[in-house]
């Protein structure tokens, strides 16, 4: 599996490099794009260009204590043992997972269940592979979805192959889960870990095995998600729940006699897409 993701990767730099060798500039205008044009590899251009969202830096965080911490060590204690305590399961046991879903009935026919179980193939890892943004930013092993788009002659083999051991086979993941973990501040000169957002970057291959299975689970997704939930259903916007909302107030507030009364309850939910459970 390395040895060809690395003859890939060799053919993808030769194939970089070649789109930029001979080209000269043609009267370009912008003085900063001049060795770019000339055939400058791009990670030295960039390199030597100013690097934007340094002043976005994280110069201190505050720990579960409310000690402040402004040293690299520190910082990433407190950042390890928040994603450790966010990123994992209170292990339930069996008896209290049936009791919290007894009251929920079966919402799968006999025909779904079939298809949800049957067999992963080349063309879904393919199909899941090709559907994926090209350029979006990589995970920690440095490849792009381009890079298996243009190489898929290849790596596809190979790709297909892995993928498949670990959805058919039950072959372990743990090889390709590794992420990296950008933290995007909510607020100006943020000091607490719940003033960003954790945007996870993840390895492509299993980025490929989990839009799989998403994929799958788009046949029958409609049966089993609430109509009141925008979340994970394709189609669906979070405004229907804006309107939903208005109209629920709209009805409490024309409620002026009787007995019965009407009540809003509005939660939220602090990382609840974040959590296992």
């Amino acid at each position: 599996m390395r040895q060809v993701l690395c003859t890939g990767s060799e053919l993808w730099k030769e194939s970089w490099k070649a789109s930029f060798s001979g080209k000269k500039s043609t009267g370009n205008k912008d003085p900063g794009l001049t060795g770019f044009s000339q055939g400058t590899e791009t990670q030295n251009f960039f390199i030597q260009e100013p690097q934007p969202g340094k002043e976005n830096s994280i110069s201190k965080l505050i720990n579960d204590n409310g000690n402040l911490q402004d040293s690299g060590e520190g910082m990433a204690r407190v950042i390890k043992t928040y994603f450790s305590n966010l990123f994992c399961s209170s292990k339930p046991f069996s008896r209290e997972i049936a009791k919290a879903t007894d009251a929920i009935g079966s919402r799968l026919n006999g025909e779904m269940i079939t298809d949800l179980n049957r067999a992963f193939s080349v063309d879904e890892i393919k199909r899941a592979i090709f559907e994926m943004n090209p350029t979006k930013a990589p995970g920690p092993d440095g490849f792009h979805a381009i890079f298996f788009h243009k190489f898929w002659n290849v790596v596809g083999v190979e790709i297909s192959k892995v993928c498949l051991q670990v959805l058919n086979g039950g072959t372990s993941i743990t090889e390709f889960n590794h992420t990296n973990v950008i933290l995007i501040p909510k607020i100006q000169n943020p000091t607490s870990l719940k003033d960003f957002r954790p945007i996870s970057l993840c390895i492509v291959i299993y980025k490929t095995m989990t839009k799989v299975l998403a994929n799958r689970l788009k046949s029958c997704i409609t049966s089993i998600i609430s109509p009141s939930q925008s979340a994970f259903v394709p189609g669906r916007q979070i405004f229907d729940n804006v309107v939903a909302s208005f109209e629920i107030l709209h009805s409490i507030s024309r409620m002026k006699s009787g007995k019965r009364g009407l009540m809003a309850l509005k939660l939220d939910i602090s990382k609840a897409y974040d959590r296992v459970e």
